[in-house]
């Protein structure tokens, strides 16, 4: 395997970790009161940083010769049908947040809907409907294109969701408490056809 593959596996990696890390409440505390941060400052550059990142990434990823397995014309328009619907579910399922607070625009305030548990729209299929569309979009990238680079990224990105995905979940609990064990109870983690 070319050392641009490890590359690229140990980067994205290494991205996901980073990510999380810096969204772990202590260390995202530490930010706000040691270093004088405010939470739109640290949101801010939080995204910055992670979009910075992932277009570094995405680059480096476009500098490894990786021949695509299957080319067919029917595949790419099935690809693209797929990271369409991903797409959609992400921005129907964002309409749940405050995207000026999320991006850092705003200040964190208490009366957001990022501070009521929410289970209606596609909350009522699976409990992380953002976490589902990436997973749809990375599959609809594959079948578009694919190769040892879309391989890499699908795999490194469910893996990391696992993990994302326990420390949200473990952050939701602290903050809602029964309700949201009780939600975990009904509601599917990842996948909505796996409903109990």
């Amino acid at each position: 395997m070319d050392i641009k593959y490890i590359i690229l596996l140990s980067s994205l990696g290494m991205y996901y970790f980073v990510h999380s890390l810096f969204l772990h409440p202590p260390v995202k505390r530490f930010f706000i009161e040691k270093l004088f941060f405010t939470y739109r400052a640290y949101r801010i550059v939080f995204n910055i940083f992670a979009s910075l990142g992932l277009i570094f990434i995405y680059s480096f990823s476009n500098t490894i010769n990786s021949p695509v397995w299957i080319d067919y014309y029917l595949l790419k328009i099935v690809g693209i049908v797929v990271m369409m619907l991903g797409i959609l579910i992400t921005y129907k399922s964002f309409k749940n947040y405050d995207i000026k607070e999320f991006i850092g625009l705003t200040s964190e305030s208490t009366d957001t809907l990022q501070n009521d548990l929410v289970v209606d729209g596609y909350h009522r299929f699976v409990r992380h409907p953002v976490y589902f569309a990436t997973i749809i979009i990375l599959v609809g990238y594959f079948i578009y294109a694919p190769s040892w680079i879309t391989t890499i990224y699908l795999s490194v990105t469910f893996f990391y969701l696992q993990i994302g995905i326990l420390l949200e979940e473990n952050k939701l609990i602290f903050k809602f408490g029964k309700s949201y064990v009780d939600y975990k109870k009904v509601v599917p983690k990842l996948f909505p056809w796996f409903c109990k």
